[in-house]
C-alpha cells in the first residue's frame, strides 16, 4: 500500500492543484496511524481517504499509460529506421539504444 504522503501528491497531482513544502503535514502522533496534521485551506478542502485512493490509483495508471505510449513511439521510430534500411548498428550510433 502507497504510503500517505504518496497518496496526497498523487492526489495534487491528478487534480491540477500546485504545493510547496509546507502546505500539509503528515505524521503518528503518538504512535497513532499516519494522518494529516496540517492541510493549507489554499489545497482546498481535505480530501477523504477514498479521494486520495481513487487519485493515488489514477495516478498510477497515468504513470504506466505514459510509459507504454514512450515505448511504442521508440519502437515506432526503430521500425521506421529499419525500414530506411539503416542497419542495427546505424541505429546504435545515432540514438543509442
Amino acid at each position: 500500500m502507497a504510503s500517505l504522503n504518496d497518496t496526497i501528491v498523487a492526489y495534487l497531482t491528478v487534480n491540477n492543484i500546485a504545493f510547496v513544502p509546507g502546505d500539509y503535514q503528515t505524521g503518528q502522533p503518538e504512535g497513532q496511524a499516519d494522518q494529516v496534521l496540517h492541510w493549507d485551506s489554499k489545497l482546498g478542502t481535505q480530501p477523504t481517504q477514498a479521494q486520495l485512493d481513487s487519485a493515488y490509483t489514477t495516478h498510477q495508471a497515468n504513470i504506466a499509460a505514459a510509459e507504454q505510449a514512450a515505448a511504442a513511439t521508440k519502437a515506432s521510430a526503430l521500425a521506421k529506421l529499419t525500414a530506411l534500411g539503416l542497419t542495427a548498428d546505424e541505429i546504435k550510433a545515432i540514438t543509442g539504444a
